[in-house]
């Protein structure tokens, strides 16, 4: 997919222009540049076809499909981003835009509309229940490549972590959150240090430094955070927002 953004026409005067400063025979490049192209059209009709031939009948997916939206990042490829387009997904990574056939579970028949290209593309599930991944076969012949979720930048906004800050009773004892510079927010509980908290999604942080643990925000009807549901390897503690 990285070696597909060519333009035939551009190939086509260079190939052309080399043979007269080497001295060799024209030969109909332009020609020759089209039927690869057209084979590699038929190829990836071809795989679109066996790839919905072998679709698991009644397998639908396993999350409602706005849990599958939002940024996915693998360290060296950067975003793919995965948003709801009606009753179906679309995705933009590198300029480039795709679309989603679902097949069965959570895989997807994911299309560069651009290139014409088709390839599988699948979300994993974590231990919590929380799409956690997007995986991709990018490089041919190469196994897929995995983009894990990253949290919405919105959640490092001043505006919006403030709604988050106060103090939180939780078994007769007093949890805090609050400020940890101006985007980031930590967790103090009592006999314990002070934990920073991670954004995860959306009114979820992970605790910093401690696999498994996270705190999960809940609202009221009017919108306004009420509790913290603390989460831990053993369990839930149900924490209530003090009145200010």
């Amino acid at each position: 997919m990285t070696n597909l953004d060519s333009n035939l026409a551009t190939q086509s005067v260079n190939y052309t222009l080399c043979d007269h400063l080497l001295g060799l025979e024209e030969r109909p490049w332009s020609t020759r540049n089209k039927q690869f192209f057209q084979g590699l059209k038929k190829q990836a009709e071809k795989a679109k076809e066996n790839s919905l031939d072998t679709r698991v009948p009644d397998a639908p997916l396993s999350h409602p499909l706005k849990d599958y939206t939002g940024s996915f990042e693998h360290p060296g490829l950067g975003v793919f981003t995965i948003t709801q387009d009606d009753e179906t997904l679309k995705g933009t990574y590198n300029d480039t835009d795709f679309t989603f056939q679902h097949l069965h579970y959570d895989i997807f028949l994911v299309t560069a509309e651009r290139f014409e290209v088709h390839i599988k593309g699948s979300f994993v599930t974590n231990l919590d229940g929380d799409i956690e991944s997007f995986s991709l076969p990018i490089e041919p012949d190469a196994k897929p490549i995995a983009f894990m979720r990253v949290a919405g930048k919105h959640l490092q906004e001043k505006n919006i972590l403030e709604q988050f800050c106060g103090a939180y009773e939780v078994m007769d004892q007093t949890a805090t959150v609050a400020f940890k510079g101006e985007h980031i927010l930590s967790l103090t509980l009592p006999g314990q240090p002070t934990y920073e908290l991670e954004p995860y999604k959306e009114d979820s942080f992970r605790v910093q430094g401690l696999s498994g643990y996270s705190v999960a925000f809940q609202r009221d009807e009017a919108g306004v955070v009420t509790q913290a549901l603390l989460k831990q390897p053993f369990g839930t503690l149900i924490a209530t927002k003090k009145a200010e």
